[in-house]
């Protein structure tokens, strides 16, 4: 009986100390959420003036670069993978300069990073908006630039190890001069507690003047929700096509860009095939959400993302690909060609989309 009650008291004493864990995480958690507002200033970065010329092309590139840590020996536990981090801080900052390499030898006048990490754990807390506006803004003697987060979370307790810290989000790098910047908060798709550590997506809606006009071309850098109900990320895209239309009535010049983490009504469902139902599979874009006149604009012939669910490798049948990444229009806007760039997923899970457009006069 004596060995039985010392038992139960072992047992006991576990499990109340399991439990104030729990609290106490709980209350950091609630103490510390981040709670964004539904409409605030973005970071601004650089002091260029420049403005968009009313004539000839505009280059444009949007990339979402993994937090420079899902390249092409990486997998990640939310795809089916193992890993929550790379194995070393080297290989982050490998993956980080192989991503300047690649943006060195474009020409281009606006980029759009998305999954940009500062502080975080899982990126070995390099400042990855610092490098990469340094970079942008040496190619082009001078840039603007805007950051707003999309994830920002003091201890993310899962999964084991633990992803721990993170701070990521969306910058917008431009040759023109960003005069305002904002961040939009998107309908938020999860509940207390799961909200608390999770991802609080918003839009980074930039704007910079048109020579010579009244008028502003406005870009709206995304990324719209991954794993979430299908109602969430309806919500999300009616809010984003409002925001672009409000723009457009206003005389603007309007394009938004990024990981949709949708594929696009357009594109034949047999050219990138499911493999694999139980890991994630990206919906269909509502055929119906692109309003009249606009266009989405994308490139299937080279995938624009991969599943992490293992190692990239283009030899095995398991490895999953999509179409995610594109743009869209408003009518003033014409497009010329865009080109999704066949990286081999080298350094990123995702390849960039290149588009060259001009303003309608």
């Amino acid at each position: 009986m004596k060995v039985l009650k010392k038992i139960i008291k072992a047992v006991l004493t576990v499990v109340l100390v399991i439990v104030i864990i729990v609290a106490a995480l709980v209350v950091f958690l609630s103490v510390t959420e981040w709670k964004p507002k539904d409409m605030e200033s973005a970071v601004l970065y650089g002091d260029t003036e420049k403005e968009v010329p009313a004539d000839g092309e505009i280059h444009m590139l949007t990339w979402n670069i993994g937090y420079s840590a899902l390249g092409k020996d990486e997998d990640f536990f939310m795809d089916g993978g193992k890993k929550v981090r790379p194995d070393s801080e080297e290989v982050v900052h490998v993956y980080l300069e192989g991503i300047k390499d690649t943006l060195e030898t474009l020409d281009t006048d606006i980029v759009f990073f998305q999954e940009l990490d500062y502080d975080s754990r899982r990126s070995f807390y390099t400042d990855q908006r610092e490098e990469l506006f340094e970079c942008m803004d040496r190619l082009y003697g001078g840039a603007g630039g805007s950051f707003s987060l999309n994830y920002s979370c003091r201890f993310v307790p899962y999964p084991f190890p633990v992803i721990g810290k993170v701070n990521s989000g969306l910058m917008t790098v431009s040759r023109f001069g960003v005069g305002e910047a904002v961040r939009y908060q998107l309908p938020i798709s999860f509940k207390w507690p799961v909200r608390m550590a999770n991802l609080k997506r918003g839009l980074l809606v930039s704007r910079a003047k048109v020579e010579g006009t009244d008028k502003e071309l406005v870009f709206v850098n995304m990324h719209l929700e991954a794993y979430a109900p299908a109602e969430a990320k309806i919500a999300q895209s009616e809010m984003l096509r409002n925001i672009l239309t409000d723009e457009y009535e206003k005389g603007n010049y309007v394009i938004a860009g990024g990981d949709w983490n949708m594929t696009f009504p357009d594109i034949d469902s047999g050219l990138y095939p499911v493999v694999d139902a139980d890991y994630f599979v990206a919906e269909v874009l509502d055929v119906d959400f692109c309003p009249e006149g606009w266009l989405l604009v994308h490139d299937e012939s080279v995938p624009t993302s991969r599943l992490l669910n293992m190692p990239y490798d283009p030899e095995n049948p398991q490895t999953q690909y999509y179409v995610i990444d594109g743009y869209i229009i408003s009518p003033n806007i014409v497009p010329i060609s865009c080109e999704t760039l066949d990286m081999q997923f080298e350094n990123s899970d995702h390849n960039p989309v290149y588009f060259t457009f001009s303003l309608q006069k």
